[in-house]
């Protein structure tokens, strides 16, 4: 075939065929012939779509993926309508597959009518292959009333490309009502079109549930300048509920801004005329966001004197993803008077020292400040398990060292084997000799086992 002798190929693969060869050979000759022969092979082709073998069915079905030409496609087309509704959805899938440029009006048939299986499988396809011209069938589905089928669609409508088709959806905004327009508000939110001027006008309609969903779709799409609306909805919130949701839609927007400090800024300026609970919401927003501006925001609001600020800003510092926030939640575990906070910010500090990247020495330095505060045997088992992060002679013998200690006992013992089966192999010696200290603390199962191992290793 790759010398253009295509005619003498199909028969030497008819004559594999007609010999006494494995089924998997057998197919691969058939493969062979219909490729071999392009439109003469298409009868062969329809041959294998027609067995009832579903080995010669997938091979239909692989082939027609793989060939190209307009007679193909009808090839398909026409068994589409004869094939039982489980081979027919597989037979519209790999007519999207074949990636023609255009899709066949059997697909576009298929969405509209047939077996929900089909309908399922061709939306799909629109979902992955269509184009704008897809988007009246999509939304007619989407605002139906079998729920299967509007899932499909929306989901198709979310994925369908093109530029042209978030022009079309945004269009329609201005015109739509009742389930059209919750369908559009939803999808111009997940496409992030940049529809926010019509979103506002949405926005302002009399009805809770249309305002609702516009709030949270100008959270995916809004843009810097449009941060103050989404702002004086969370600082106006009449309602919890209503609290909530701005406070998510206004979350979403500012994760999204450009500049993490300028969006920072403008809602610490938000934070002086809002109340407590909205502004306990923005220290959840900045949380979100992260950054040294906002940091220096939530740190200066758990020095302020409103227990709900402190709640939010201790909460917030705890879950921080950066170690930046390490000598803030330091400064807080010293100085808090309340046990409550000292205990999240203590707690917030050791997950940094174990979870975040830093240079060991630095971790260890955190080890040693967080054993100094850590008061109850979870926090000092906590501060332990910063020793697994760096593992060397130091840390082994470090881990080794509170093992008379009964309330740590069982947890220095894990700790010590942990890091003696790490460096086991650059410095045998301190992981043999952490080893033989195990073994005096009498452990038993597993643990003993590996300790004994580390004891024979040379």
């Amino acid at each position: 075939m790759a010398n253009g002798k295509d005619e003498q190929a199909a028969e030497l693969y008819d004559q594999v065929r007609k010999a006494d060869v494995s089924k998997q050979r057998w197919l691969e000759a058939t493969r062979g012939v219909i490729v071999a022969r392009g439109k003469g092979g298409i009868p062969l082709l329809v041959e294998q779509l027609t067995s009832s073998d579903k080995k010669q069915f997938g091979l239909g079905l692989k082939v027609a993926r793989e060939m190209q030409g307009a007679e193909v496609t009808e090839a398909l087309a026409a068994q589409l309508v004869k094939a039982p509704p489980d081979r027919a959805a597989m037979i519209v899938s790999a007519l999207g597959d074949r990636g023609e440029g255009k899709l066949s009006p059997a697909v576009l048939k298929a969405v509209r009518e047939g077996h929900k299986q089909v309908r399922l499988a061709a939306i799909q396809v629109l979902g992955q292959a269509g184009d704008a011209s897809a988007v009246p069938v999509l939304i007619e589905i989407a605002t139906g009333d079998d729920s299967e089928l509007l899932t499909a669609a929306k989901e198709a409508l979310a994925s369908v490309p093109g530029e042209q088709v978030n022009k079309d959806l945004a269009s329609r905004l201005a015109e739509a009502n009742g389930k059209t327009l919750d369908v559009l508000i939803e999808l111009v939110g997940r496409r992030r079109i940049n529809a926010v001027a019509e979103l506002i006008k949405v926005f302002h309609s009399s009805d809770d549930a249309t305002r609702n969903a516009a709030l949270v779709a100008l959270g995916a799409t809004a843009g810097p300048k449009d941060l103050p609306l989404l702002i004086s909805e969370l600082t106006g919130a009449k309602t919890a509920g209503d609290s909530k949701l701005a406070e998510k839609a206004l979350q979403t927007a500012c994760v999204r801004m450009p500049d993490r400090e300028a969006t920072s800024a403008e809602l610490a300026k938000a934070m002086q005329a809002a109340s407590e609970s909205a502004k306990a919401s923005l220290l959840r927003i900045l949380g979100a966001m992260g950054g040294p501006k906002a940091l220096e925001i939530v740190a200066a609001a758990v020095k302020e004197s409103d227990p709900e600020l402190q709640d939010a800003g201790t909460r917030v510092l705890g879950e921080w993803m950066t170690a930046d926030a390490a000598p803030v939640l330091l400064e807080i575990t010293k100085s808090s008077t309340s046990d409550k906070y000292r205990t999240r910010a203590l707690r917030g500090y050791l997950r940094i020292a174990r979870q975040q990247k830093m240079p060991d020495a630095e971790r260890l330095s955190m080890f040693r400040q967080g054993l100094e505060l850590a008061k109850r045997p979870e926090e000092r088992q906590l501060t332990l398990d910063i020793l697994r992060r760096c593992p060397s002679a130091e840390t082994v013998q470090l881990a080794s060292s509170f093992m008379d200690d009964q309330q740590l006992k069982q947890h220095a013992v894990e700790t010590a084997i942990f890091i003696a089966e790490k460096i086991k192999d650059k410095d045998p010696a301190a992981a043999k000799l952490a080893a033989e200290k195990v073994l005096k603390a009498e452990p038993t199962g597993k643990i003993a086992d590996r300790a004994r191992a580390l004891t024979k290793s040379p």
